[in-house]
């Protein structure tokens, strides 16, 4: 389980910095490079697989790169009561793969929900995108 508020000042060098959420993060290679390039943005991996999970931490903490955190959730209903605690403006939300299971229809589930764009349209800065 995930906890809903997160200790921003514990997690980011600098937790005033705009906020980039990728949802479903998968292994973490998005978030982690682009932390690489964007040092002035803080970088947030949701990720429903807890392995992926721990494995993008430990290559963040191997890189020493202190805009970019893993949390293991599922972002479709928990988006909204982690990222309102964030002191900083969110100013991205990604999501890439937003049906993970698309080869069986029977088993799919979508990560795009009302309730999870309701809630980044409620949190997104103005200049957000």
């Amino acid at each position: 389980p995930c906890p809903t508020k997160l200790d921003w000042r514990i997690i980011f060098r600098n937790p005033s910095q705009p906020l980039v959420v990728d949802i479903g993060s998968g292994n973490g290679l998005f978030s982690l490079r682009m932390a690489q390039i964007y040092e002035h943005l803080n970088f947030l991996g949701l990720e429903i697989n807890s392995k992926l999970v721990v494995h993008s931490l430990a290559c963040a903490q191997e890189l020493r790169l202190m805009n970019v955190h893993f949390v293991s959730t599922n972002a479709t209903t928990s988006f909204h009561s982690i990222i309102s605690s964030y002191p900083g403006a969110l100013y991205l939300v990604s999501i890439q793969c937003p049906n993970p299971d698309f080869v069986d229809p029977e088993h799919r589930w979508r990560m795009v929900q009302r309730s999870l764009v309701e809630a980044i349209i409620e949190l997104i800065c103005k200049e957000g995108k």
